[in-house]
């Protein structure tokens, strides 16, 4: 999730006429507009969509709509009510309400396209409502620390629409509440990866209302601190729509770090049930048969979410036409080997640094007083803080130059958060009391 500077006046483009604010360009554009728009951090702009048909593009970059703590109607940064949206290269961040349901996307009408988007550190990273005859589409989108920590808000939560398409999405680091939670009658998720990595999600994968759910190659992880026993739930609840329910679970790879399952629970038997060709590692697997289960020991690096075995396994069919590739990517898959990777599978780098790429601890004090922070980011989740010293209350600095604003901070350090503009202050430096004592803000 990096840290651009912010943008320039008129970063937003309807045609050739530029605007300042997002809701300056929607008010604008008329039906079938592409709304382009400058990379960069937006801070405090929330709109609604009514046009029908738009296209807000990032161009050739992350467009960052940084909510903190703002929200349109007590709603959420976004709230869409134009029909088929497509939304390409765009990061949300810091959306609540006071009802704790805070999205960066709340959408009431059909058709959503979400392309290469960012949802972090929202009370819900999309929130939908009951929209009959409602398709979304999510392709190599990310969800990280998602959630007010209630166990009822989710990185994301699709409520009653008629289809949900997932391929090339990573979801992970819940907040209490799950990875994913879903309501749509038919639910297709292809080479996804779900992981907690550390955190406390409940389940990695919920369908409470049932339906035609269709996973493959997908990667699962559940982490020892769970709030739930269960990876994947389907049908737990008792309304479950008068519809058909169909569960396929087809050359996925599930890994269950804690001592307790099942990994899948169907409270609802569907009509048409069908597990076979997968990787389970761990406590509560399946016992349907044509799946492999193993210990954490046969995978080439389960510590570092390298999840592949050293011995693949032949399986009986090519279910996955996608390979997930870590971050929020896939590839074309060809082959019939069990679990959620080829037997080609290279290891990415980005795999080993996963868990370091998110880990952000920070206990919040009240406005004013010092906060204790651990961070482990790349140099380009900071934002100098121009013409701003605050030498003396700076216990633990941070080095600067290679280490710091060049490298990458891993080091305790101090700071403050700033009430009125609701933002977490860091304070840099070095450890010398000739070096630069700068302030940061995390973004």
């Amino acid at each position: 999730m990096a840290t651009l500077p912010p943008p320039p006046p008129g970063g937003f483009r309807v045609g050739s006429v530029a605007y300042n604010t997002l809701a300056e360009a929607l008010a604008a554009a008329n039906d079938g507009n592409t709304i382009v728009v400058k990379p960069g951090i937006y801070r405090r702009q929330t709109a609604v969509v009514t046009r029908n048909n738009l296209k807000l593009i990032g161009d050739n970059g992350m467009v960052h709509l940084a909510a903190q703590g703002q929200s349109i109607e007590n709603k959420g940064t976004i709230v869409v009510r134009g029909a088929n949206l497509t939304i390409e290269n765009f990061e949300f961040s810091g959306a609540t309400s006071s009802d704790g349901n805070g999205a960066g996307i709340r959408l009431e009408n059909r058709g959503l396209t979400l392309r290469r988007c960012i949802f972090h550190d929202n009370q819900n990273g999309i929130l939908t409502g009951r929209i009959a005859d409602c398709d979304l589409l999510m392709e190599f989108c990310e969800f990280a620390r998602n959630g007010a920590g209630d166990g009822q808000t989710h990185n994301f939560y699709i409520g009653q629409i008629r289809k949900l398409t997932m391929l090339g999405c990573y979801s992970h680091l819940g907040k209490t509440g799950h990875l994913a939670k879903s309501r749509a009658a038919e639910n297709m998720v292809v080479a996804c990866r779900f992981t907690d990595e550390g955190g406390n999600a409940s389940y990695e994968l919920e369908f409470p209302s049932g339906g035609k759910v269709d996973i493959r190659g997908c990667v699962f992880e559940q982490s020892p601190s769970t709030e739930n026993n269960t990876i994947i739930s389907f049908g737990a609840e008792k309304n479950l729509l008068n519809r058909q329910h169909e569960f396929r679970f087809y050359q996925n790879t599930v890994v269950n770090r804690a001592d307790r399952g099942p990994m899948i629970f169907l409270a609802t038997a569907p009509a048409m049930q069908d597990i076979v060709d997968n990787v389970f590692v761990g406590t509560g697997a399946p016992t349907d048969p044509g799946n492999t289960v193993v210990s954490a020991s046969l995978l080439v690096d389960p510590d570092h979410f390298d999840f592949r075995l050293k011995q693949p396994v032949k399986g009986s069919h090519r279910w996955a036409s996608y390979e997930y590739v870590h971050p929020s990517s896939s590839k074309p898959r060809k082959d019939s080997f069990r679990g959620a990777f080829s037997a080609d599978a290279q290891k990415p780098a980005a795999i080993v640094a996963a868990p370091e790429r998110q880990r952000l601890i920070i206990e919040k004090p009240q406005s004013g007083e010092e906060a204790k922070w651990w961070a482990a980011l790349p140099a380009d989740t900071w934002i100098e803080v121009n013409n701003t010293r605050l030498d003396a209350v700076q216990p633990n600095p941070v080095p600067p130059g290679s280490i710091g604003t060049e490298g990458v901070v891993s080091a305790y350090g101090g700071g403050a958060y700033d009430e009125d503009n609701n933002r977490l202050l860091l304070f840099g430096g070095g450890f010398t009391a000739s070096a630069d004592n700068s302030v940061y803000e995390l973004a």
